[in-house]
């Protein structure tokens, strides 16, 4: 039991290390220049406009939606 609670907090730390690891570089990302500033918004209102539905999808889907929602029809 002790090593399945171990391995419990070692997955709980590593998610949030994670996610540190990915909020660093979207500002990174975002403080590029003012095209990935743009582009570092536009992902996070997509983002926003599903609410938790987001986190429910798969990486493909999230994918296609950011995709569909930044590239306009005209560039494809």
């Amino acid at each position: 039991m002790g090593s399945f609670v171990h391995l419990e907090l070692w997955n709980y730390k590593n998610r949030f290390r994670k996610m540190d690891l990915r909020k660093e570089a979207e500002e990174y990302f975002s403080s590029l220049n003012p095209i990935a500033a743009r582009i570092y918004n536009d992902i996070n209102q997509t983002k926003a406009a599903y609410e938790d539905l987001w986190n429910k999808l798969s990486p493909d889907e999230q994918e296609q939606i950011v995709n569909e929602s930044i590239i306009k029809p005209k560039y494809k």
